[in-house]
């Protein structure tokens, strides 16, 4: 039986956070509850070592960290109406980082979040494979 908070509790996450130099941990926190309260249950899982939150089977979110900062990529996010995002190369993508918690915009956060669930990567759309799942 499924507990009841477990939507904001994915635990692949969790466990991939848990790897970020101490300073960043509340970053991921941050991302990993706001971005799986959002998108719909069970859309999140690792993927290529690195936390994705998927509509249907298409990606629509990631984040990543680096040594000094947390990395949150969506793979539509250039096509996002809220500002803020800076587009990733001819791809539709874009991202934004995080070196602490007071560089989070939380209400940027859940609208880019939101706004994830409705501009769905299509790889059709981006010339197949070339778009890839991998951010970087």
């Amino acid at each position: 039986m499924k507990k009841k908070h477990e939507k904001t509790n994915f635990k692949g996450a969790v466990s991939y956070s848990e790897k970020a130099p101490e300073e960043l941990r509340p970053v991921c926190e941050i991302l990993r509850k706001v971005i799986t309260g959002i998108m719909p249950k069970n859309s999140g899982r690792i993927y290529n070592k690195f936390p994705v939150w998927f509509i249907d089977d298409a990606p629509a979110a990631v984040y990543f960290i680096s040594k000094e900062y947390v990395t949150l990529f969506f793979w539509n996010g250039g096509e996002f109406k809220t500002p803020g995002l800076i587009c990733h190369g001819t791809s539709k993508a874009a991202q934004t980082t995080y070196g602490s918690v007071a560089d989070i915009d939380n209400k940027a956060l859940r609208k880019w979040t939101e706004e994830a669930k409705e501009a769905v990567y299509d790889r059709e759309d981006t010339g197949g494979s070339r778009g890839g799942l991998t951010p970087f």
